[in-house]
């Protein structure tokens, strides 16, 4: 289906603080003296131009300060740039935004996208795809946009179910395979193996994963919930500290501290 494109900048006048950033950075970084112009991208599937026409005026275009439109047609751009959106199956959290604001129009909306496109002046495209490379792509999440998607709908194969062999593992083996991709310690790395000890099985790969990712250092905040100890006594951790400090200053306006991820305080009566 067609791919609706809407491209979003900051009117002249109101400056441009994301590029402003990586201007500065270039310089303070690779020693490279370049202006720099963004312009949101948000390509839009399944939806007619009229449709794409609403979205502009009711979720993308901010008028105070922004100017925006559809493009129908690529206009040529005679200074170097460079477009950076994420890879195919990375969540782009600003992907779900736009297809609720699509539901919320009556505009079903496909599958939607952002990128960015970087527009240098003053230097040359070798200089502009270095500062791209250095600043603005993390390469596991991100790539440069070559050519216009045929879709926006990401397409896989089903790849085959791989058993790790922890069964019989030694330490060693155990920290060879947590060193590859999974990062824990041997100690977790035992309670991996003796749980599938248990179930008389080895565990797949996916498995693995998802138990890495559980215990990982983003989900379950290891260096915050740690146990510390000084001279000999152990002190509370840091999230129980950073509990009771809110608690001491906030008191009953308080509704969650870190609960899950963050806190939450009550700002109106309910």
């Amino acid at each position: 289906m067609a791919i609706h494109e809407v491209h979003v900048r900051r009117k002249d006048g109101f400056g441009d603080p994301r590029g402003r950033d990586v201007a500065a950075e270039a310089k303070r970084t690779l020693g490279i003296d370049t202006d720099v112009k963004t312009t949101s991208v948000y390509k839009i599937e399944g939806i007619i131009l009229e449709d794409a026409q609403v979205l502009v005026h009711k979720a993308f275009v901010d008028p105070i300060i922004e100017e925006g439109g559809v493009k129908t047609v690529p206009t040529p751009n005679l200074n170097p740039s460079v477009e950076v959106s994420y890879k195919p199956g990375v969540t782009d959290p600003v992907s779900g935004t736009i297809k609720k604001a699509g539901q919320d129009l009556n505009i079903p909306i496909i599958e939607a996208q952002v990128s960015i496109i970087y527009e240098f002046q003053g230097i040359p495209q070798e200089q502009a795809n270095a500062i791209a490379d250095r600043l603005l792509i993390n390469k596991t999440v991100h790539e440069q946009v070559a050519e216009k998607p045929e879709t926006l709908q990401v397409k896989s194969e089903r790849g085959s179910i791989t058993e790790v062999p922890i069964y019989e593992a030694s330490d060693q083996d155990l920290m060879d395979m947590s060193r590859d991709k999974l990062f824990l310690t041997l100690e977790e790395m035992q309670v991996i193996k003796t749980h599938f000890r248990k179930l008389e099985r080895d565990p797949t790969d996916a498995e693995l994963e998802i138990i890495a990712a559980r215990w990982s250092e983003h989900c379950v905040h290891k260096t915050f919930n740690a146990r510390v100890v000084v001279d000999g006594v152990e002190k509370p951790s840091l999230f129980a500290r950073i509990k009771e400090t809110s608690g001491k200053y906030f008191g009953d306006e308080v509704a969650t501290a870190f609960v899950d991820n963050s806190g939450g305080m009550h700002f109106y009566d309910g």
